[in-house]
C-alpha cells in the first residue's frame, strides 16, 4: 500500500511540474509584471 501512495505522489508532482513549466511562460506573457501570478 505504501508503494501505491508513493507512486501516486510522484505522478502528481510530475504532472504539476509539467503543467507549471508549460503555463508559466504564457502567464508571464499575458499578465503585466506588476500583477502577481494567479494561483490555481
Amino acid at each position: 500500500m505504501v508503494v501505491v501512495v508513493v507512486v501516486v505522489v510522484v505522478v502528481v508532482v510530475v504532472v504539476v511540474v509539467v503543467v507549471v513549466s508549460g503555463l508559466a511562460p504564457r502567464w508571464a506573457a499575458k499578465q503585466p509584471q506588476n500583477q502577481p501570478l494567479q494561483s490555481v
